[in-house]
């Protein structure tokens, strides 16, 4: 399994981004006054800024990656020529991070952005990942009707795509199963999260991140549509898939055993209930220095 950028039309007060818009200009204005293109330094500086961002997004620290994001998208665009790609990366994950901060319409412009340059490189993998997380910010804004074409069209480029990408597909599965609960449509939801499953489970390598989310999102579906124990023990294989490839103190296993929990409350297993919830709350508790997390 999953974005701000720096532009006159966006309007952020954090001091990241004004020490980010500063270093900036002091770029550009060394850049033009030598008449000379921008020098390797502020390359080499983008790559770094970019795979911390993406090592701190793996560990699901969302928030101290949004920075490095925005430094590499300003060095990028900054060199313009041949950084189309990281571009359209970098916004793609800021608007993902945006809208796990609930700043929804700031997510919807990053995320239409990073579509269009997508659409104007023919990248039809990146378009399509796009779209899943267009549909994501859609969904939650509680707008799953402004979500479902984006899904569909996402579902449409996936099976389109040469060579295939299970990974592609079983995401979109994923998101459209998600789709179907939020119109309480169980048995819709538990038809393409099993698709997502399958897909995951076709990939050449493992993809445990994406395929235990899978695993919980059919665990819940199953316990709307009125099978308990099934739900359960999905949870379980979810969680201890979370535990073995991701780590003990992961954010997203603390999102599955929240709602584990929940789950087991619901069914009446109080002692379980309290202790998967005292996990999550210990994991969360764990990332909130020098900053919180998002899940």
């Amino acid at each position: 399994m999953a974005t701000a950028f720096c532009d006159a039309n966006l309007k952020r007060n954090n001091s990241v981004l004004g020490d980010m818009r500063w270093a900036t200009c002091l770029l550009f204005t060394a850049a033009v006054s030598a008449q000379e293109p921008p020098s390797k330094t502020v390359l080499q500086q983008a790559s770094e800024s970019y795979r911390e961002a993406t090592v701190l997004c793996d560990a699901g620290r969302y928030l101290e990656a949004e920075p490095y994001f925005q430094r590499a998208l300003a060095a990028h665009r900054l060199l313009a020529e041949g950084n189309e790609g990281y571009i359209m990366a970098e916004l793609h994950n800021l608007g993902v991070i945006a809208r796990k901060r609930g700043e929804f319409q700031q997510s919807l412009d990053l995320l239409n952005q990073s579509l269009a340059v997508s659409r104007k490189r023919n990248a039809a993998r990146s378009g399509a990942n796009t779209l899943i997380e267009l549909a994501n910010t859609y969904r939650a804004m509680d707008k799953p009707y402004d979500a479902d074409p984006l899904i569909r069209e996402a579902i449409a480029t996936s099976k389109q795509l040469s060579p295939p990408d299970p990974q592609v597909y079983a995401g979109a599965c994923n998101t459209y199963g998600a789709l179907h609960l939020r119109l309480q449509d169980p048995e819709g939801a538990i038809r393409w999260f099993q698709r997502a499953l399958e897909a995951a489970r076709r990939l050449p390598v493992i993809q445990p991140d994406l395929e235990a989310a899978v695993i919980a999102n059919l665990a819940t579906a199953q316990f709307a549509g009125g099978n308990g124990e099934q739900a359960l023990g999905l949870f379980r294989e979810s969680i201890s898939m979370q535990e073995k490839y991701l780590g003990p103190t992961h954010p997203k296993l603390a999102e599955t055993l929240a709602s584990y929990s929940s789950v087991l409350r619901r069914l009446r297993h109080k002692d379980e209930a309290a202790e998967a919830n005292r996990r999550a709350v210990q994991i969360r508790n764990s990332l909130v220095a020098p900053k919180p997390s998002i899940q």
